[in-house]
């Protein structure tokens, strides 16, 4: 989980964010799509200075990897 708020959000948990995951029996899978799903991931998202470099910052977050050329693409011209 510390890994998770790390990675994805830019920052350490506080001990009661840790706590209330490691409480709550979610899987790491259902976690990382919380992060993902955020306010706080989509301000990330919106702080960055191209499409482009949120779209790899997404895949970095969903998929623990940068985005292909073709995934970027995709990405981009989805909506």
């Amino acid at each position: 989980v510390i890994d998770l708020y790390k990675t994805i959000l830019g920052r350490d948990p506080s001990e009661a964010e840790v706590n209330t995951w490691l409480g709550s029996a979610a899987e790491i899978s259902a976690i990382r799509q919380q992060f993902i799903t955020s306010d706080e991931f989509y301000a990330i998202l919106a702080a960055q200075p191209t499409q482009e470099a949120a779209a790899q910052l997404l895949m970095q977050a969903a998929f623990g990897r940068a985005g292909t050329t073709q995934e970027i693409a995709a990405i981009l011209n989805s909506g």
